[in-house]
């Protein structure tokens, strides 16, 4: 999926290309955000986007999206609110897609051992 052209972002690193979409998504108006995602005429199937992100796996830490994908999500939800559920994405499946990613529990099992 690409969201910007290559000279935009990194491409090397899926992890930074999430943060940047993330910074993008805090300096748009509440509007433009709303618009973004739950607009007629939307140009990018973000939310699924996100979350398809989240499902992936990188061995390495470094490149790893699950996390800057996690916050753009929570950045949607807290600027979009309730609008987003059933509307642009199903509560159900975006749970359980947060909860089973390899990333989530490998850091839920980081925590539990210390």
């Amino acid at each position: 999926l690409n969201l910007l052209p290559p000279h935009l972002y990194d491409s090397s690193n899926y992890k930074n290309y999430w943060l940047g979409i993330c910074m993008l998504l805090t300096i748009l108006e509440d509007q433009a955000l709303d618009s973004l995602i739950l607009g007629p005429d939307k140009q990018t199937d973000l939310l699924n986007a996100i979350l398809n992100t989240m499902d992936k796996y990188v061995e390495d830490e470094s490149n790893d999206p699950f996390w800057p994908a996690l916050q753009c999500f929570m950045v949607i939800l807290d600027r979009l609110g309730s609008k987003v559920w059933g509307q642009a994405v199903d509560p159900t499946q975006a749970f359980q897609t947060i909860i089973g990613s390899r990333s989530y529990n490998k850091e839920i099992e980081t925590i539990r051992n210390t």
